[in-house]
């Protein structure tokens, strides 16, 4: 079985009072959904789904060098 991951990353982060969305926050050094992303591809073969809304562009601009 080779399921497809959804990734729900539409928070705002208004409690963290940043006009950056929550999901690109850095953790360790990258952003908190760029670990997401690399913990999902390890779990199937096939890309998964991000799920965005608040901050729009940021978020793909974010993940464009993943593309591989």
């Amino acid at each position: 079985m080779n399921p497809s991951i959804i990734i729900l990353a539409a928070g705002q982060g208004t409690r963290m009072r940043s006009e950056r969305p929550k999901a690109l926050h850095a953790m360790a050094g990258r952003p908190l959904l760029e670990h997401v992303v690399a913990a999902a591809r390890e779990l199937s073969s096939r890309p998964p789904f991000v799920v965005y809304g608040h901050g729009g562009g940021q978020v793909p601009a974010a993940l464009a060098h993943l593309e591989a």
